[in-house]
């Protein structure tokens, strides 16, 4: 009995080892098959997102793959670069035009600057006269620039034509009397006589 107690002993202590390193082989096996069905599962949908398609002209995706509808700047469902910036996010991204070459913004196309009784008698104390106040005025109100910028031209030596095509303003807009200014109220606030001419007097176009 005691003969067989030691060699059942044996046995467990000989195959302890070999069944230890089976369970461990079983595990990694496991392990690895796990590994490879979820890089499957993963690399089919992207193959079902990505790949295996074209772009219509609509941003419809068609092929092998799952169908995709979208826009422009749609690839595979997913937003591109360039479809953030064709939806209204370019100015996420740098634009390789200088600024006198982009598109004006529609605010710029708005009244830029409008002429006061208070700024004309700044204008005034400054040294100009009513038409040079008004034409300053024009200049602003057609460019969009600040009226200091068209007074310190003047100081320059700028004036009438020359004042118009460094700035590339239109020489009839520089001389044009607004409808405002003929008024009896526009002329007791600035305590001027009414203008009646047609143009101002700073432009010879004789």
């Amino acid at each position: 009995m005691f003969r067989t107690l030691a060699v059942l002993a044996a046995v467990g202590c000989i195959s302890a080892p070999v069944l230890a390193q089976t369970s461990r082989t079983e595990e990694r096996r496991t392990e690895t098959r796990t590994r490879t069905e979820t890089r499957t599962q993963r690399e089919g949908r992207a193959g079902r997102t990505e790949g295996g398609g074209r772009t219509g002209a609509g941003g419809r995706m068609e092929g092998s793959g799952r169908r995709m509808e979208g826009g422009p700047g749609m690839e595979g469902g997913r937003r591109t670069e360039g479809g953030r910036a064709a939806g209204g996010r370019a100015g996420l991204l740098l634009n390789p035009y200088p600024a006198y070459e982009r598109p004006l913004r529609r605010r710029d196309y708005r009244v830029a600057y409008r002429l006061t009784p208070l700024e004309f008698h700044r204008l005034r104390a400054q040294g100009f006269a009513a038409d040079e106040v008004y034409m300053i005025a024009n200049a602003s109100r057609w460019t969009g620039w600040d009226p200091q910028v068209f007074a310190n031209a003047i100081y320059r030596g700028l004036y009438g034509r020359t004042l118009a095509y460094e700035f590339n303003i239109d020489p009839r807009e520089l001389v044009r009397i607004l409808p405002e200014w003929r008024t009896q109220v526009w002329a007791d606030a600035v305590g001027e006589a009414p203008l009646t001419r047609r143009r101002l007097n700073v432009i010879d176009f004789n």
